[in-house]
């Protein structure tokens, strides 16, 4: 996750500069509406990731005063808070479930505090290169064309363009379903419709429900974006079929391609 990579580099006394795509941080879990914080612990009482990790799960749901279980808004169980109960830790999993937009916006406020120079609405289009090491990253956005050096980068781009760009072996993937979590109000009561085509968690196609994507072609994120939205218009107007005496309004859907996997480092 570009967030973490560059808060701990910050920490550490670096020079950090993060480009970010979109207009904002977080990615699938902010832009896609995909809330899970999966869960810190072994699913046997013990807590096996903290740091960073366990700071901005925290964070995610800091705002929350109350569990919204429509709207899929639940805090860490109490049983993980300093003195909670041992025998209740192997019941329950220490995650969370959170607001998209509070955390978008504890998100850069995380980044900025940390001193990381934040670039939005800027792409990678290329790099530099001097025998095996990336000197420059070569971005556009409303400034045009410019090149950012650094002494080292770390691709958290989630489809391996630097790794791409750079040489470097790549497989892609194309068994991408159509997927694209969205809030809506029913009678003014938010909830969050996990909304997803059958997928296959070997990330293959067989017991998937298609037509399939990859994510590394232009065309087919295109494809797969309005594809989803119109899968998304199909569940409203069953969602209103279901409930014709309610007031249905779709609201807040992913302004992301919400891709599981996509490019990625290939074997060596």
């Amino acid at each position: 996750m570009g967030v973490a990579a560059a808060v701990a580099a910050a920490r550490n006394g670096v020079s950090v500069c993060l480009p970010e795509k979109a207009s904002a941080l977080g990615g699938l879990a902010t832009l896609g509406n995909v809330t899970v914080w999966l869960p810190l612990c072994d699913g046997r009482g013990r807590q096996v990731i903290s740091g960073l990790a366990e700071e901005m799960l925290e964070l995610a749901v800091a705002e929350l005063r109350k569990d919204n279980r429509f709207a899929r808004f639940v805090g860490v169980p109490s049983c993980w808070r300093p003195g909670g109960d041992p025998t209740e830790r192997k019941k329950l999993r220490y995650q969370a479930e959170f607001n998209p937009g509070s955390y978008l916006l504890a998100l850069e406020k995380l980044v900025t505090d940390a001193g990381v120079r934040l670039f939005y609405d800027t792409r990678v289009c290329a790099v530099r290169q001097e025998t095996d090491r990336v000197t420059h990253l070569i971005v556009e956005n409303k400034s045009g064309r410019c090149a950012i050096a650094c002494r080292v980068v770390v691709d958290a781009t989630g489809d391996a363009d630097v790794c791409f760009l750079a040489g470097e072996k790549t497989e892609s993937l194309d068994s991408n379903v159509l997927c694209g979590w969205f809030y809506y109000l029913q009678d003014n009561v938010l909830h969050l419709n996990q909304l997803s085509n059958q997928y296959s968690p070997d990330a293959g196609k067989c017991g998937s429900v298609g037509p399939f994507f990859g994510g590394d072609d232009a065309e087919q994120v295109t494809d797969h974006i309005l594809a989803t939205r119109e899968l998304v218009r199909k569940q409203l107007a069953h969602l209103r079929r279901q409930h014709p005496d309610a007031d249905i309004q779709g609201f807040a859907p992913a302004t992301i391609a919400c891709f599981r996997m996509t490019r990625r480092l290939g074997s060596v």
